[in-house]
Parts: C-alpha cells; sequence; structure tokens
C-alpha cells in the first residue's frame, strides 16, 4: 500500500546498521511518525479514504528523506525512519524538518475537500538513548507517545475553554 519497507525488513535493518554502528563507531537515529485522528479519518470517510492518505504519506515520507535513509510502516498508522550516521542534534532537526513537510502537504483530494495531518513523533538512537534495538525503539515510542498525550491534554482544554 504504501510502498515503503514493512515492519519486518525494519527490524532487521536497524539490527544489522546497529551490529556496523557498534562496530564502525558511528551513530545512527530512529524516528517513529504516527498519525493523529487517523480513526477519524477512516470513521469519516471510510477505509478507501484512509488507505489513500496512508499511501500518500508513504510516497511523501519516501520523497522527504535521504538515500540512504530507511522509510517503513511499522504499524496501521505508524511509520518509522532509519536514519544512517545522525547524531540527536540531526536526528531532531530532520525529524523537524521531515513534520513540516508532511504535515504541510494535502494527502487526499475531492472536490472541496482536502485532508492534511498532524503527526506525533518520537526520536532515538545509537548511543544516547540505548546500545540495542529494543532500547532504541522503546525510548523512540515513549516520546511519541508523550507527545500524543501532551497534544490531547491541549485539545482538552481547548475544548473546555471554547465551551466556558
Amino acid at each position: 500500500l504504501t510502498q515503503l519497507f514493512n515492519r519486518r525488513y525494519f527490524y532487521e535493518r536497524l539490527q544489522r546498521e546497529l551490529n556496523e554502528a557498534r562496530e564502525l563507531g558511528y551513530t545512527l537515529g530512529v524516528a517513529l511518525l504516527d498519525v493523529d485522528g487517523m480513526k477519524a479519518i477512516n470513521d469519516t470517510f471510510g477505509h478507501k479514504v484512509g488507505d489513500e492518505v496512508l499511501a500518500a504519506l508513504g510516497h511523501l515520507l519516501a520523497e522527504h528523506t535521504r538515500g540512504c535513509d530507511v522509510p517503513a510502516r511499522v504499524g496501521g498508522d505508524e511509520f518509522a525512519v532509519l536514519m544512517l550516521e545522525a547524531d540527536k542534534r540531526g536526528l531532531t532537526v530532520a525529524v523537524k524538518r521531515l513534520q513540516d513537510a508532511l504535515e504541510g502537504a494535502t494527502v487526499y483530494e475531492a472536490g472541496k475537500m482536502s485532508l492534511r495531518l498532524r503527526l506525533s513523533w518520537g526520536a532515538a538512537g545509537y548511543p544516547w538513548t540505548g546500545t540495542q534495538v529494543d532500547d532504541i525503539m522503546r525510548a523512540a515510542d515513549g516520546e511519541l507517545y508523550a507527545m500524543k498525550a501532551t497534544r490531547r491534554r491541549q485539545l482538552s482544554r481547548l475544548n473546555s475553554a471554547a465551551s466556558v
């Protein structure tokens, strides 16, 4: 659907690259991206539109990553990018640039309706958040869900203020 690598390949490649990074002394980063409100898109517009949104996001992700990066779909609406030789600062800059590009793009259009996405993300890497695949992925996942929780609280406060 997305024309990206799948979860299994991503984890296998991450393990290989992590082994090489340890051996050769370079850094690597992992970004996890999750579509905010994907369930609402599917519920409102149907799964066919949801699939088109995911396909468009996959295309954009491939387009806005470097040739040496490894973008993958690792879950329903969750994507990951392995970024070779990315240190903590470079990873953060790359992920924010990627988020801006993806959130700025229209991923579905029909008549006068167009959809843009909002993405939550988490980033982690070797060696600053861990030396094992599970450690790195757990750290990135923790950041992603912390961002999602913060956005839900902000939305809840906005809705509360609007109803006062």
